[in-house]
């Protein structure tokens, strides 16, 4: 549905412009963290999300929680919880998830999961799981 994409693309705009986002914008750089990819296998980033969203890679607001989630899961496997990137990512996270159910993004995605049916915003596309990933 169309109106789910301009949703995940406000929100990704606005996950982008927090000043927390900082590590999570472009991918991990294996020569800065040399031990990132062996510790997590699904890299993902603002980036990466952001040419999905405008590739119309993803078939519905799905996909993009999913990607989104990803981010959090990643930093909180690789970084200490009280280093810098820790708590940029528990704090952006708080702000995605309050983000998300202001614009009810998890509410549309339980309704389709109940409904049985998923709305595609996309264009068909499907995001697969070879991108960049997440900062340290």
């Amino acid at each position: 549905e169309a109106l789910e994409g301009q949703l995940c693309h406000i929100l990704w705009e606005e996950v982008r412009n927090h000043k927390e986002s900082w590590p999570f914008i472009m991918p991990v750089k294996k020569r800065e963290f040399p031990d990132y990819y062996e510790v997590i296998t699904r890299p993902m980033d603002l980036r990466t999300i952001k040419n999905r969203l405008n590739g119309g890679r993803y078939e519905s607001v799905d996909g993009f929680l999913v990607d989104m989630d990803l981010i959090f899961s990643n930093c909180s496997k690789y970084n200490r919880k009280n280093s810098d990137t820790g708590k940029a990512g528990r704090a952006l996270k708080q702000f995605f998830e309050k983000r998300c159910s202001d614009l009810g993004l998890r509410d549309l995605k339980l309704c389709r999961v109940q409904e049985g049916a998923a709305p595609a915003f996309g264009g068909g596309k499907t995001a697969n799981s070879t991108s960049s990933r997440k900062r340290k």
